[in-house]
Order: C-alpha cells, then sequence, then structure tokens
C-alpha cells in the first residue's frame, strides 16, 4: 500500500466518522 492511498483510505475513514477531526489533523500535519 503506497503511503498516498493510506493516507486518502485514513482520510475518508475520518470523513466518515468524524468530519471535525480531519481539521484537527491538517493543522497538525
Amino acid at each position: 500500500v503506497n503511503q498516498m492511498t493510506l493516507k486518502s483510505g485514513v482520510e475518508m475513514t475520518i470523513k466518515k466518522y468524524a468530519p471535525q477531526i480531519e481539521e484537527v489533523i491538517n493543522v497538525e500535519a
């Protein structure tokens, strides 16, 4: 699994369960 696919999978999971968390991850990244 390449990193881009992994990141997309993580982002999809986050959007599905807790859209607000994505903003936190973007800030930390």
